[in-house]
Formats: structure tokens, C-alpha cells, sequence
């Protein structure tokens, strides 16, 4: 029993350590990209990448909410919203590493599309919506995060803009893409087990 909570521990701090990072393999060059639903993994994969068979939710630091798939819409363009925790599959998150340091593709796990900003909008305030994944720059997110932290800004690769739960005196409930560095912009990278 005990191995078993340091192993999990282990795990946790190697899949923290892919957001603030990269995969590294176990020579520690550079890994294949790999995917979080990647369920082939050799058995001489590294720990590291083993971490990526993990799923996780996305909370906001600022309102501690969850980034949602409009309860569970399946369609392509369906909104993303900022709603409260529930722990639902449309709350559940795989992150793709795309091969550049930092920067992921983040799928949902109920409808399997990813985040996406439609028509690779620039503008501020532009929604954040979910589409069928297929690596254009605007379904590419870089996550940064604080040194040894799972709190990270979430910003898109193409657009420059970061991903935003706007306050309540504004769109409440809607996930946009805004200037960075602002305060509903932090996102809370939170583990939710295996696949």
C-alpha cells in the first residue's frame, strides 16, 4: 500500500513536471509527441511519458470554476463555458503534446474535440469554442506555468491571446481569448486519473 501512494505521487509529479516542460524521454532528449489518451504505450517508456495517459480538469484560480463543454454539446463551434466544478466527462481534459516545448492541443474527453478559436480570431473577447481536432495554430495552447506549480496561463499559440474566464460584469459563464495578464487567466492544472 505504501509503494503503491509513492508510486501514484511519483506519477502526479511526473505529469506536472510534462505541463512545465515537455515529455522527455529517458535518456532525457526530447520524446515522440504523445498523446494523453495514448493507451499503446511500449514497455520501455519512460515514467514520464506513462504520466501521459492521464486525464485532467481545468480550474480557474480566480472564480474556482471549471472549464466546461457547454454541459456536454458534442457539436462543433459549441462554446466553452466557466461553470461550476461538477466532475463530469465534459469537464475532463487530454492535453497532446504538439512537440514544441510547453504547448499542447487540449481535448475534451466527452465529445473529443478540441479547443479551438473560430475563424483563428485575433480579437480580444473572441469565444473559445470546441471543433474537431486536426493541429491547425489555433487549436495549439502554451501552457505556462509558476516554477514546481500546477497553476499555468493557458495562451493560444496563433492568436498571442490568452484563454479567460471573465468576470461577472461581463459575459459570466463564457470562456474567451484576451490580453494576457489579467487576473481570471490562471488555470489550475488538476490530476483526474487514469483513463
Amino acid at each position: 500500500m505504501k509503494i503503491h501512494a509513492m508510486l501514484r505521487a511519483a506519477t502526479r509529479f511526473a505529469a506536472a513536471a510534462l505541463l512545465c516542460g515537455g515529455p522527455l524521454a529517458a535518456t532525457g532528449g526530447p520524446a515522440q509527441a504523445r498523446t494523453y489518451d495514448d493507451r499503446s504505450l511500449a514497455p520501455e517508456t519512460s515514467p514520464l511519458d506513462r504520466a501521459l495517459e492521464y486525464r485532467y480538469q481545468l480550474e480557474n484560480t480566480y472564480r474556482s470554476t471549471c472549464l466546461d463543454a457547454a454541459f456536454g454539446n458534442t457539436s462543433d463551434f459549441s462554446p466553452m463555458l466557466d461553470f461550476s466544478c461538477t466532475y463530469d466527462t465534459f469537464q475532463k481534459w487530454r492535453l497532446t503534446y504538439t512537440g514544441v516545448p510547453l504547448t499542447y492541443t487540449v481535448r475534451n474527453v466527452h465529445s473529443g474535440k478540441c479547443l479551438d478559436v473560430p475563424g483563428a480570431s485575433k480579437d480580444d473577447l473572441a469565444p473559445i469554442v470546441q471543433y474537431g481536432c486536426d493541429g491547425r495554430a489555433s487549436q495549439r495552447w502554451r501552457f505556462t506555468c509558476g516554477f514546481g506549480s500546477n497553476e499555468c496561463t493557458i495562451q493560444n499559440v496563433d492568436s498571442g491571446k490568452c484563454l479567460d474566464a471573465l468576470d461577472k460584469l461581463h459575459l459570466y459563464g463564457l470562456i474567451v481569448q484576451n490580453e494576457c495578464q489579467r487576473p481570471h487567466q490562471t488555470w489550475r492544472i488538476i490530476y483526474d486519473g487514469r483513463y
